[in-house]
């Protein structure tokens, strides 16, 4: 007789954050040997269709150089001496 579950992976998370805190421990030490093993490994586990579009926009993003971040920490550190002398 065998039996087949259909369970995503957020009710199986939810299931196993109720398992006492000893049974969590036991759980990760026996998937430990899976989640080491070549066969995992060689899986990319942040594939881009896996990403929600807060994440997409956050990776594609704008990113600062360090010319344009010393500026802005310059005009923060003016700005906070110009904000501390005004009181």
């Amino acid at each position: 007789m065998e039996l087949n579950l259909v369970i995503d992976y957020q009710q199986l998370f939810n299931l196993v954050k109720q398992l006492p805190y000893k049974t969590k421990i036991k759980l990760f030490k026996d998937l430990l040997p899976e989640i080491n093993s070549s066969k995992i490994k060689t899986e990319s586990i942040n594939k881009e269709e896996d990403y929600n579009d807060f994440q997409k926009l956050l990776i594609n993003g704008p990113v600062m150089s360090d010319e344009q971040f010393n500026n802005y920490k310059n005009l923060r550190e003016n700005l906070n001496k110009w904000i501390t002398k005004s009181y």
